[in-house]
């Protein structure tokens, strides 16, 4: 196995790490490459100190082999990256103190300790960082007094480097309070952001919301009669044609009713218009009472008013109108008016037009008319018509 093998056979980089802990993914990323290069070099310098000291090799050799068992560990064991820590940081502590104690040809083993300390604080953060370099500034201490001719120090040596891993702790534990203001400050301007956001999303919705009732509210006017309420003759010109279709598709009936208020202008001109667009609401309420929920009421034009009946013949239409009329005699409109309506009632006939359709019934409205008013008249076709 060459060496890239081992490398990924140990490292984490390429493993999913779990959504939970990718607020520690750092601590990952540090183990699988510093951590990882120093058990290999800690491995190839056991092998070397083998000539030198056998009881350093094993120090050294046992500290590469226990921190290859901890990488395959926390591969394995993802989750457990907080105990794997803990045990990285003993097992340095432990190997710092023995190269401090028995490496003294070597004047640079204290600084394996600053090492630790940096890698205390970078894994465990401020508060165990203390409790580490308090554990370390013990293990010099006790060297210094116990092991003096050992570890070949000087105590100003110790004094100094004493003071440095002091400084060094101090050092980064400002480092880290800066930080953590400066991350406060951008979560603070982060929340503050997504708060106006926030806040600018629902003015905008709520924009949305308004222009939508708007659009809708222009839809309605759009074919609806101002006055009464009612379709107006643009909406029954697409109403026609669904109608249409539905004829042509189910082989059904459809019938129109066409109506006209009976001197309707001399109704304006005794009592005025106001009261002339009063009659006019009463009577578009009365049309809508009168008939089926399926029947489609609009205002037609001025005093006009038409009727579109789905699934009704000829007969039936008739019958319909001649019950409007009666309901109208009866009625009491405002201001004691006695009105009167004449009906023009036809049917759909083959390709038939919105336009041919209204024309038939126009005619039997003005035959309604003529024959003298407040009369039901159903369109029959002409003498000699299709011969």
């Amino acid at each position: 196995m060459n060496l890239k093998k081992l490398y990924h056979r140990f490292r984490l980089f390429n493993q999913e790490v779990p959504k939970e802990l990718q607020s520690i993914r750092y601590k990952y990323d540090f183990l699988n490459s510093i951590y990882f290069i120093v058990c290999i070099v800690s491995f190839i310098m056991g092998l070397i100190r083998c000539y030198e000291s056998t009881l350093l090799a094993l120090i050294t050799l046992s500290y590469s082999f226990t921190g290859f068992y901890f990488l395959y560990y926390l591969k394995r064991h993802i989750e457990q990256i907080e105990r794997v820590c803990t045990l990285v940081l003993i097992q340095s502590y432990i190997m710092a103190i023995g190269l401090y104690l028995l490496n003294f040809p070597y004047t640079l083993r204290l600084s394996f300790f600053y090492l630790l300390m940096s890698t205390a604080l970078f894994l465990k953060g401020r508060k165990q960082g203390l409790l580490w370099m308090l554990a370390i500034m013990i293990a010099i201490f006790i060297g210094d007094f116990f092991f003096i001719d050992a570890i070949g120090y000087s105590h100003l040596d110790i004094l100094v480097s004493s003071f440095a891993i002091i400084c060094l702790f101090f050092i980064v534990n400002s480092y880290e309070q800066v930080k953590e203001k400066q991350t406060e400050e951008l979560r603070a301007l982060n929340l503050d952001l997504e708060l106006k956001v926030q806040e600018r999303t629902n003015e905008l919705r709520q924009a949305n919301h308004l222009l939508e009732q708007e659009k809708l509210t222009l839809k309605k006017l759009s074919y609806t009669d101002q006055l009464t309420g009612l379709y107006n003759r643009y909406k029954i010109k697409e109403l026609f044609e669904y109608e249409k279709n539905q004829i042509n598709r189910y082989k059904t009936d459809l019938s129109v009713i066409l109506i006209d208020i009976d001197f309707f202008k001399s109704i304006n001109d005794t009592f005025g218009h106001t009261v002339g667009d009063l009659i006019l609401l009463e009577l578009a309420n009365l049309l809508k009472k009168s008939v089926r929920s399926s029947d489609i009421v609009s205002r037609w034009g001025g005093e006009e008013f038409l009727i579109v009946t789905p699934k009704t013949n000829l007969e039936q239409a008739g019958i319909l109108a001649e019950h409007i009329r009666q309901n109208l005699k009866v009625h009491e409109f405002s201001y004691k008016i006695s009105l009167t309506v004449s009906f023009g009632v036809t049917s759909f006939q083959k390709n038939d037009t919105l336009e041919t359709i209204i024309l038939r019934a126009d005619e039997a409205l003005y035959k309604a008319k003529n024959s003298g008013r407040d009369l039901v008249e159903i369109y029959t076709e002409p003498e000699g018509w299709g011969s």
